[in-house]
């Protein structure tokens, strides 16, 4: 199948922004649309998950973390939260500069 072309109209400072980066709008759009059509995909398996499945699971994960099963320590995933914020507050920076 041949690949399709869009004309998408997109501030002037914006496009200054990507081609500073050194990107390719074309590139980033096809890489957005992918994500979104991945992100839909994933959408539709969970719908279609029934809920007595959703629910036995969340018994079971009950179940464990009552028993102490699978559980880490509060502070290791107090810090991954932490380390987490802190990439995403990064990212934020660095596009918003």
């Amino acid at each position: 199948m041949a690949d399709v072309e869009f004309t998408v109209h997109l501030p002037a400072a914006l496009a200054d922004k990507v081609r500073e980066r050194g990107l390719e709008i074309d590139m980033l759009f096809a890489e957005f649309v992918e994500k979104q059509m991945d992100h839909l995909d994933n959408e539709e398996e969970y719908e279609d998950t029934p809920d007595e499945v959703i629910l036995e699971h969340l018994r079971e994960a009950l179940t464990d973390a009552l028993a102490g099963r699978d559980l880490r320590p509060a502070d290791e995933v107090l810090a991954e939260l932490r380390a987490r914020r802190e990439r995403r507050e990064n990212v934020n920076e660095e596009n918003e500069g």
